[in-house]
């Protein structure tokens, strides 16, 4: 036993046993693997540029790239990371929720592989003006309507999983139980999905985020149909987002200047408290506002009205389409 006087939380070992406690070294270990996950994106970025230098005899600046997931919560996320800027460690717990996540998300996707006919995994979204390279979950050929559908899948905490509901769903899709509205910043990196599968000529009808609670395992399903609505929301995240944002950070990234004074995009995030879990959120003073005061200081865009006009009269096509069809639920298609 370890006497009271010698006893210490944080000791290595015990005490007369000389036995190792386990959990402050997985502690360290965890922490160094995600030092090692947020290696500063000058140094990735170095060994990509010589690389390319021996391979190809290339000697020019490589241009940075965008994340889908991580421009679609917040553009200026990216500058941090372009600048190399030290993102702050997650907690323990954090890193473990993650990897928890990440574990039965590649189960996930593998079960859905090997049983969905005709779908393809971890399909790779490559788009060069503006630069942005991401990976879409699955893709899932609907033999009804003979076009595809892209499918997301989210682990989430407790908290934004309850703010997700029905309200604001196109009056369209509000006959359809258990759909739910996605989540703004989900709801752009999808699109994009969308959008680059149809540049490449691929017939992609909808795309469906299913959200879990990782605390509980219950789920809830976004459905996002391809119509005007959907084409407006992806023409505004990469021309009013990415776009300036890439001007920004690939005139600023080479030059000479110290860090401090290179450029960073506009906050771009539409949920407040997400800011809060940023960890770049020290070096963020509109971040820091947006934690204290929330968005209403900021304008929001506002799609035209023939947008929902336009969407409205694809989803009446559709229903058609279905009765067609004879398929009970249309608005699923």
């Amino acid at each position: 036993m370890v006497k009271k006087k010698d006893s210490d939380p944080n000791a290595l070992v015990v005490e007369p046993y000389g036995l190792y406690k386990m959990l402050p070294r997985l502690d360290k270990v965890l922490l160094r693997y995600s030092q090692d996950n947020n290696e500063s994106y000058d140094e990735y970025k170095d060994i990509q540029d010589e690389t390319t230098q021996d391979i190809f005899g290339v000697n020019e600046p490589k241009r940075f790239t965008f994340n889908p997931s991580t421009s679609s919560v917040c553009v200026r996320k990216e500058g941090y990371r372009a600048y190399g800027y030290k993102p702050e460690p997650s907690s323990i717990e954090g890193i473990i929720i993650t990897e928890i996540g990440k574990a039965a998300h590649r189960q996930l996707l593998n079960i859905f592989r090997r049983y969905i006919e005709k779908s393809r995994a971890e399909v790779d979204v490559i788009s060069e003006s503006p630069p942005i390279s991401g990976r879409l979950d699955l893709l899932v050929y609907n033999h009804l309507v003979k076009e595809y559908q892209v499918l997301d899948l989210k682990f989430i905490g407790i908290y934004p999983f309850k703010k997700l509901g029905r309200s604001e769903l196109p009056q369209e899709l509000l006959s359809t139980k258990d759909i739910y509205k996605p989540s703004p910043d989900y709801e752009d990196q999808i699109l994009y999905y969308v959008w680059a599968q149809r540049q490449k000529g691929i017939d992609v009808t909808c795309a469906n985020i299913i959200y879990f609670d990782r605390d509980s395992g219950k789920r809830k399903e976004a459905l996002i149909p391809w119509d005007a609505r959907a084409e407006a929301r992806v023409a505004n995240f990469i021309e009013n987002k990415i776009k300036p944002a890439d001007i920004l950070i690939n005139e600023d990234l080479h030059r000479d200047i110290p860090r401090e004074e290179k450029r960073l995009p506009e906050p771009s995030v539409e949920l407040d408290y997400l800011c809060g879990y940023c960890n770049y959120l020290k070096y963020c003073v509109p971040g820091q506002k947006i934690g204290r005061e929330g968005l209403g200081h900021l304008k929001k865009e506002r799609a035209p009205r023939w947008v929902a006009k336009t969407a409205q009269e694809r989803a009446e096509k559709m229903k058609e389409k279905a009765e067609r069809l004879q398929i009970s639920q249309p608005n699923l298609l």
